[in-house]
């Protein structure tokens, strides 16, 4: 990742794996969408 000087960015996984999961739990009516269906769109688990 190349940013300019004064710009700065920071590449960070795990913590949009935490969003990702986080965001499919609060889709789901049982709080896992391997358990029931989510009820709206949910980003693909990576594997």
């Amino acid at each position: 990742m190349t940013v300019g000087w004064r710009n700065r960015a920071f590449k960070a996984p795990q913590l949009i794996d935490a969003f990702t999961s986080l965001e499919r739990q609060l889709a789901s009516p049982e709080g896992d969408t391997l358990v029931s269906e989510p009820v709206r769109r949910v980003p693909r688990r990576r594997r």
